[in-house]
């Protein structure tokens, strides 16, 4: 099982620490996604660093590189140096700096010229077209 948590903050409860706790014993991937980590309580941080095995660290503020500098046993200015599209991966105990794909070019928009709608005609009877069961 997979759980996907995008700006995961807004759904922390009071069991949020327990359940990631337990997520491994049940066999269930769980993947945390936020933009900085004042958005979470330090008990909550401490129960998700202690409890990740893999961890994705790119550019950051000072503060948050010196917290995660420790988890990820290197330096706080190596994640402030990060340029665009790098990024450091721990994988258990092993720490990577790896070059991420930038996202693919996109065509030019190209908005399409409006087209008038013709109103519809037909009047349903709802009863008799067995919209509503009788």
């Amino acid at each position: 099982l997979y759980l996907y948590v995008d700006e995961f903050h807004l759904f922390i409860t009071p069991f949020f620490d327990e359940m990631l706790s337990q997520s491994a014993k049940y066999r269930i991937s769980v993947n945390l996604a936020h933009q900085t980590i004042y958005q979470i309580s330090r008990q909550t941080l401490n129960s998700i660093l202690g409890n990740c095995h893999t961890k994705v660290v790119f550019n950051c503020g000072y503060e948050e590189a010196e917290r995660l500098s420790k988890e990820l046993r290197i330096k706080p200015d190596a994640i402030l140096n990060l340029d665009k599209h790098e990024a450091f991966i721990q994988i258990g105990r092993d720490v990577h700096h790896v070059m991420t794909y930038p996202p693919p070019e996109l065509p030019e928009f190209m908005p399409l010229e409006p087209r008038p709608v013709e109103p519809e005609s037909r009047t349903f009877n709802f009863l008799r077209e067995g919209w509503f069961p009788c």
